[in-house]
């Protein structure tokens, strides 16, 4: 199964919510993307992959979010997928002036190193014209392939980089939470301890000096003396009188 970098998807108009959806999958999967409209009410979806992919599994894989998004592929539709060259895509798409000076200059550079090797092969042995030839179209797929992964190394290394701060601040986030968490945790029982032992020595205090026994408040905030509990102090005020 041929192996697909760079392709078009014919879509039908997609609302602003698909539109959003398909921008997000393609800036996680592709080096370069770009949504065209067409004619017809159809929007075009260009885009080149991080990596080359099987023409079938992509197939596969776009009919299957088509679904989850929503996206209405009619039934039995012709020529919704084409598979695209270099050539085809920078054409087609019209990708960014940067994107276009970054692939010219890998692949120059990558032509420069097959040169290279070729000249040192001649010069070791002699060749006939037909192994020339074959030499020269293997180096020349060899210098597309190497030229699209080396374009799509830096973008899959800033990705990358990219999940695993993200994640590592998460992690921190949760951890300083659960801190957060245990430290108020331990407030309060900290303070429900104190809280009980005051409840218990104005308890006694209440009962040795009226002889009444008194629930005392739940709250004990701001609470030290019996005069500071209404009913207390109105049971020592009658007592006393």
């Amino acid at each position: 199964m041929a192996k697909v970098t760079a392709f078009v998807v014919h879509l039908p108009r997609l609302s602003a919510m698909q539109y959003a959806t398909v921008l997000d999958w393609t800036e996680r999967r592709c080096v370069d993307s770009r949504i065209a409209t067409g004619a017809h009410s159809k929007d075009d979806l260009y885009a080149v992959l991080l990596e080359a992919r099987d023409e079938r599994n992509l197939k596969n894989l776009l009919c299957t979010n088509f679904k989850n998004w929503n996206i209405k592929k009619p039934t039995y539709q012709r020529g919704w997928f084409e598979a695209l060259t270099v050539d085809e895509y920078l054409a087609a798409a019209g990708p960014s002036e940067g994107l276009l000076q970054l692939v010219r200059q890998t692949i120059q550079s990558a032509v420069e190193r097959a040169a290279e090797r070729l000249n040192l092969l001649r010069h070791r042995r002699e060749l006939g014209m037909a192994q020339l030839e074959s030499i020269t179209a293997k180096n020349s797929k060899a210098c597309v392939a190497s030229a699209w992964g080396a374009l799509a190394a830096p973008v899959r290394l800033r990705k990358e980089n990219e999940h695993r701060s993200q994640f590592a601040e998460r992690q921190r986030q949760l951890e300083a939470e659960n801190r957060q968490r245990e430290e108020d945790e331990d407030e309060a029982r900290q303070k429900q301890k104190e809280w009980d032992a005051k409840r218990a020595r104005l308890s006694r205090e209440l009962r040795d000096r009226t002889g009444i026994y008194g629930h005392m408040p739940h709250n004990m905030e701001n609470i030290e003396a019996l005069d500071d509990i209404a009913f207390a102090k109105a049971l020592l005020r009658a007592t006393e009188q």
